[in-house]
Order: structure tokens, then C-alpha cells, then sequence
């Protein structure tokens, strides 16, 4: 899920697969686009209420993948741009939620 670009067209975006048979989840979140100095960053909040979050912090055409049990209940996910690892949260894009049953 793209989100919106830098004012350079830099975005991140990131990516959620499962298995519900094994149980897994896997998640992929990359920096994209031309170089504009940012990093994209990704919010995965499980049914539990844990958020993971990720950091694709090697520049455009970087991505960093975590994996994780899979539970039942209501996912959410964000993704924004962010400068330097405790940097502001900026061009983020809408909050995706979906839920396994």
C-alpha cells in the first residue's frame, strides 16, 4: 500500500502476508521512490495491542522484513516517511485495518 510522496516523490509503503495453516505472518516495509533524505517507517498493531514497528532506514530501494505468530482479532497498519530514526512522522498515509478469523 503506497503512501503519499515527499515533496522529492519519495514514499514507503509495506507489505502483510499469513499462513493461517502455520500460523505466520511475515510483513516487508520499504523506502521507495527518488532519494529525499527520509526514511519510511511502518505501525503494525496486532489484536493483542503490541505495534511493531519497522524502519526501511537504508534510503530509497531499502526494506526490512519481521515476522511474527499469527492471532485472530483486528490488524492495523500505517505507514509514513520519517527524518531520521526520532524524527517527526510526516506524509503518512490512512490507517488499513483488517481482521483474521
Amino acid at each position: 500500500m503506497p503512501r503519499p510522496p515527499s515533496p522529492k516523490y519519495g514514499y514507503g509503503y509495506s507489505e502483510v502476508t499469513y499462513d493461517e495453516v502455520d500460523g505466520t505472518m511475515s510483513q516487508s516495509t520499504c523506502d521507495a521512490g527518488p532519494k529525499d533524505g527520509l526514511r519510511a517507517v511502518s505501525f503494525l498493531r496486532t489484536p493483542t495491542g503490541t505495534v511493531h514497528t519497522l524502519h526501511a532506514a537504508g534510503g530509497s530501494g531499502s526494506c526490512v522484513q519481521a515476522g511474527y505468530v499469527l492471532r485472530q482479532g483486528t490488524y492495523t497498519l500505517k505507514v509514513c516517511l520519517r527524518n531520521g530514526a526520532t524524527g517527526s512522522d510526516i506524509y503518512c498515509g490512512f490507517t488499513e485495518e483488517w481482521t483474521v478469523y
